[in-house]
């Protein structure tokens, strides 16, 4: 119930922050942005007063061509993270610098074509399958930054801290490739292949998605 609330504040602000910005004659900033460990993506900036801003933003990166091996027989494995995130900063020197705190959403997911080995009866086969696995988190990430620009100029910045998760969970599917084995589904989850995968893939998502990173984020845009 927790996760999900927090979800839909985050998810709330990102639809209605821009509205409310546009309402009231504020320092706006639009800026794409290359960061660690999102991707690329853009935020939407705002200051109300030169002391204090806020900032919606979203990333991702997808890596379709991985190679990494989950079992023998794999092909590369599709990689990819989704950032979405709302940000506060303090600049206690109405400058440049600032202190801020980010609350996002993550997630982080994995998906290929493993081959998994299983026994029916006296019969050993092999079964191709589609698997998809996902780490899901939100995260809180306190750092320092420094934005450049004024209204109606080109605006720089960039920002350094720590992504701290919390609200961990993730989840697992698999398909099989040929409908003809549907039959079988239940065999081929509980196979020795398939635990073996499905723990190598939890062990690899734990460290992805509920371990703390470091986090880095540049940014360039225009200033209106």
């Amino acid at each position: 119930m927790i996760r999900a609330l927090a979800r839909m504040a985050v998810l709330g602000g990102v639809a209605a922050f821009p509205t409310i910005c546009w309402a009231v004659d504020i320092k706006s900033t639009i800026s794409l942005q290359a960061q660690v460990p999102h991707g690329t993506g853009v935020e939407y900036a705002a200051s109300p007063t030169p002391a204090f801003g806020v900032a919606i933003g979203v990333a991702g990166v997808v890596a379709p061509g991985v190679p990494l091996t989950l079992q023998s027989s794999d092909g590369p494995v599709k990689i990819a993270v989704l950032g979405i995130e709302s940000k506060a900063r303090w600049f206690p020197f109405k400058g440049a610098f600032f202190l801020g705190l980010t609350g996002g959403y993550q997630k982080a997911s994995a998906s290929g074509s493993p081959t998994i080995s299983i026994s029916s009866g006296d019969q050993d086969f092999s079964a191709a399958t589609n698997v998809d696995f996902a780490i899901h988190c939100m995260y809180a990430t306190p750092h320092i930054g420094w934005n450049f620009g004024g209204r109606g100029s080109f605006a720089f910045g960039f920002d350094l801290g720590v992504q701290f998760p919390f609200a961990v969970r993730s989840t697992m599917t698999n398909t099989l490739t040929d409908p003809t084995l549907a039959p079988l589904q239940t065999l081929v989850e509980s196979s020795a292949s398939y635990q073996r995968l499905k723990d190598n893939l939890e062990s690899t998502g734990n460290q992805l998605g509920s371990k703390a990173l470091p986090y880095v984020a540049i940014r360039m845009g225009w200033t209106f």
